[in-house]
């Protein structure tokens, strides 16, 4: 897999945050963010909610852009980046009650997607939260214009890219043990997907 795009610092970050503290209140958390890219979605979330345990992770050639923007931010709060390629690697051997993706979702194969979902479902146990931050397609149509040309663009460069559905992914988590608790739509055509690890996974339907 070619290495994505860096993700950057969000222009959506304050209403992010808010997400965040909504649905991760108090308590003992430690998250594991997949495809971290620069850093900066970990320092500034973390740096407002310092009883979050946040750990980075991506692939091989962003190692040092993260060791780089953690360095600077000196959280005692941020960790890693540990490696990790979707549909390569087998999650971290360490334990998480939250994971978070940014901007990931569109730029990985959809088999990727489904292999991601699938460990997070075997990992995290009842009452762990996963985020998904990105652009949807809803009922099989983009939102806006922008988004049909960037999925245009993406499946351009990598014909197993592109934006993701909505019912798909609610599907795929669902048969990982996922419900949808809220789904938070967000400027710049983005949302952000909530989802809570239930106790029973759902029923393989054979999809």
């Amino acid at each position: 897999m070619d290495a994505p795009f860096p993700v950057p610092m969000s222009s959506n970050k304050e209403e992010i945050l808010k997400i965040f503290r909504e649905v991760i209140p108090g308590g003992h958390w430690r998250l594991l963010e997949i495809g971290s890219g620069s850093g900066h979605h970990a320092t500034f979330i973390a740096s407002q909610m310092p009883h979050l345990q946040w750990v980075t992770s991506d692939l091989l050639v962003r190692q040092n852009a993260i060791k780089k923007t953690l360095r600077e931010a000196k959280l005692l709060n941020v960790h890693g980046p540990l490696p990790f390629e979707v549909g390569k690697d087998e999650l971290p051997n360490q334990k998480f009650n939250a994971a978070y993706a940014s901007q990931l979702l569109h730029v990985i194969s959809w088999k990727q997607t489904k292999s991601l979902i699938k460990m997070l479902g075997g990992r995290l146990r009842e009452g762990s939260q996963v985020l998904f931050y990105g652009p949807f397609k809803y009922d099989g149509a983009f939102p806006s214009t922008r988004l049909e040309e960037l999925d245009a663009n993406l499946k351009a460069k990598d014909p197993q890219n592109g934006i993701r559905s909505f019912e798909d992914v609610t599907k795929a988590m669902a048969k990982a043990g996922f419900a949808l608790r809220k789904d938070y739509p967000l400027p710049n055509d983005n949302h952000l997907l909530y989802f809570e690890r239930l106790l029973h996974v759902a029923a393989d339907d054979g999809a």
